[in-house]
């Protein structure tokens, strides 16, 4: 089996090789999203402040409600 981001996706393999590459591309990814401008279609959603870095309102008031489902969901299990 080949180790690095193919292993990850085509294998399911999560050695520290694998998750590591699969990191430094969504890292990438999120860098190459940042640069490009945010799609109408995804304003005001999780995608377009994470992925885009859309910082407008509504993208913003996502992310924080968001958040704050996360940190509830977090605390009662």
């Amino acid at each position: 089996m080949k180790h690095g981001l193919s292993g990850f996706n085509n294998n399911g393999c999560r050695c520290a090789k694998c998750r590591a590459a699969k990191a430094r591309y969504q890292q990438e990814y999120r860098v190459r999203k940042a640069q490009e401008p945010t799609p109408d279609h995804v304003h005001g959603s999780e995608n377009g402040y994470t992925n885009y870095g859309c910082r407008c309102e509504r993208c913003k008031g996502v992310h924080v409600d968001a958040q704050r489902v996360r940190r509830e969901l977090r605390a009662a299990a």
